[in-house]
């Protein structure tokens, strides 16, 4: 959709009768603003934190959004929506020194990052009930700079508290195959995994899974020393690639969306390719993996040049720090 099909068109006194009304607590103006996919002269108008209007910045018979404050971006400048993070670890309660809500969305809202979504684990309580998704939801309170959602989770013995989960708005359920690292959110077997899906499946929600087989996991040998190939060693990609087909088969069984997360080695990509599009009721969902593994490699990863190196350096349209903030998902 372009611009002039976002502001219609008026007659010269419809356009000064609604400027009269219409007051914008900040109006971006700039060469390159994505709208409907492509880069167009434009000026966004912002109120109470959202965009209210998106007009042509140029021609005699443009709409301008009138507004008090009015930042005019450079040549070099781009105007593009906020971005998403659907996996960030916020870990308050409970382990605020790693990471809070304040330092957490301060920093997502320098880099252009609108919203996210806070994973279920590293805080304490984990988000595993409704009880521990308030206790979170009051953490965030009064702290948050973007607008922030929460993944629930899913562990042994959890899934009657899936559904007032659910209900009560978190966007999705993580779990683990194998040990997470913390102790208060245990890995859930197979089997049990199903059931939940199942369960998922019915309410449309979605299961993330970390995806690791346990059993080879714990047959592996155990890292030794600093060396990255023994790392490698004692996270084989055979457990990564069986724990991805018991996700596939459960899928394909109870028609439940899932989404594989921290994807390591590239032979589990033909796979997902093959049987994950089959695996889940029609119409299909495509399979999604998200990765945040260096390469499998024994040697040292070495940094490579971007592929493209934009000139143009991106602003989003809460410059003006002026973010509606929400502790809930909705």
């Amino acid at each position: 959709m372009g611009v002039s099909e976002r502001m219609p068109r008026a007659d010269a006194g419809a356009r000064r009768r609604a400027d009269a009304f219409e007051a914008f607590d900040v109006v971006f103006a700039g060469e390159r603003v994505l709208v409907g996919g492509a880069f167009v002269a434009a000026e966004v108008g912002v109120r109470g934190g959202r965009i209210a209007a998106i007009a042509p910045r140029s021609g005699a018979d443009a709409a301008r959004p009138a507004g008090g404050h009015r930042v005019d971006l450079a040549r070099d400048e781009v105007l593009i929506p906020g971005l998403v993070d659907t996996h960030v670890h916020v870990n308050e309660p409970g382990r605020t020194e790693w990471e809070g809500f304040a330092s957490a969305t301060r920093a997502a809202a320098a880099g252009g990052v609108t919203t996210i979504l806070d994973m279920p684990l590293n805080s304490i309580p984990p988000t595993v009930s409704v009880d521990a998704l308030a206790v979170k939801r009051a953490a965030a309170d009064g702290r948050v700079f973007v607008d922030v959602g929460f993944w629930g989770g899913l562990v042994p013995g959890g899934q009657g508290d899936l559904l007032p989960l659910h209900e009560a708005g978190v966007f999705g359920f993580k779990c683990f195959l194998v040990d997470s690292g913390v102790p208060e959110f245990p890995p859930v077997a197979a089997d049990e995994m199903e059931r939940a899906m199942a369960v998922l499946a019915d309410a449309g929600s979605m299961l993330i899974v970390h995806a690791e087989d346990a059993a080879l996991i714990a047959a592996a040998p155990n890292p030794h020393g600093r060396d990255y190939a023994d790392f490698l060693a004692s996270r084989p990609r055979e457990a990564e690639q069986a724990a991805i087909r018991s996700v596939i088969d459960a899928a394909r069984r109870t028609g439940a969306s899932a989404h594989i997360l921290h994807l390591s080695s590239g032979d589990a990509l033909p796979e997902l390719a093959r049987r994950a599009p089959r695996a889940c009721r029609s119409p299909p969902r495509p399979a999604r993996t998200t990765s945040c593994s260096p390469p499998r490699t024994s040697r040292p990863a070495r940094p490579r040049p971007s592929a493209a190196r934009p000139s143009a350096r991106p602003r989003t349209a809460t410059r003006s720090g002026r973010v509606s903030p929400t502790a809930r998902s909705t």
